[in-house]
């Protein structure tokens, strides 16, 4: 909603030299609202110190972060969302296309479910995609993006990175998504989980475990490297749905 805060953590993100792309999230243009029961369920939580879980938020919206909880904010949910510079419900291409436009980064578009959208995000300029579905909390009975990354990889047809997201817990899971093609996978509530168990050295213990886990994978199929992961290790059931691995050795 407010470009010159876009534009400022673009040239931020370029000035630190630490980024090596802008991901634009392109499902998710509101704050959806959740069934009362999650705000019930989470109450206790939520009555936390907003200034100690999202304190960017607490700055942005000129909030007294030693009075505010998310609980405070989650009730007049429709006052938060319009003073909130990160969802714009007109959100469209033509605002992906002006982001590729400011900045000499390469722009990945995230929220991709159908090879439609692959195309016109390729027409825009963006160098990657992450077919997700937003974990599945946006629109309910959206399709597995882990199903439909392979007809997005055949329309890409290599035109552009393509990553997913969306449901990826272990190194099975994330094996599965190389060997169908995926140049790489997202992680979130893993990641989330790591922290709140042990703040910066779960989350190292977490990508060290998934690391250690995915070489071990990797080994029992008879694969040496990510570049000989390949579909056809693959055992589909009906063609639809990723059942097993082929391994050379025999069957896993």
């Amino acid at each position: 909603k407010q470009r010159h805060l876009v534009v400022e953590a673009i040239r931020a993100a370029e000035a630190s030299g630490r980024f090596s792309a802008i991901i634009v999230t392109g499902d998710h243009p509101h704050n959806r609202v959740k069934n009362n029961a999650v705000f019930s369920i989470l109450e206790f939580w939520l009555r936390r110190p907003f200034s100690t879980l999202m304190p960017n938020t607490v700055r942005l919206l000129g909030l007294d972060p030693k009075s505010c909880t998310p609980f405070n904010v989650a009730r007049d949910f429709d006052a938060w969302d319009s003073k909130m510079p990160v969802n714009d419900s007109t959100l469209s291409w033509e605002d992906i296309k002006w982001v590729v436009r400011q900045t000499k980064l390469p722009v990945i578009v995230k929220g991709v479910l159908s090879p439609e959208d692959a195309e016109l995000a390729i027409a825009i300029g963006a160098k990657g995609i992450v077919v997700s579905n937003h974990g599945g909390r946006q629109c309910d009975c959206a399709p597995p993006a882990v199903e439909l990354l392979p007809e997005v990889i055949d329309r890409v047809a290599g035109r552009c990175d393509v990553f997913v997201d969306s449901g990826f817990r272990s190194s099975m899971d994330i094996l599965k998504a190389l060997v169908l093609g995926a140049k790489g996978v997202l992680l979130g509530r893993p990641v989330l989980h790591a922290l709140a168990c042990d703040g910066a050295r779960g989350l190292s213990d977490m990508f060290h475990c998934i690391e250690e886990n995915l070489m071990d994978d990797m080994r029992a199929m008879g694969v040496r490297s990510v570049d000989e992961l390949t579909p056809d290790l693959l055992y589909w059931k009906d063609r639809e749905r990723v059942y097993s691995f082929k391994s050379k050795a025999g069957w896993l």
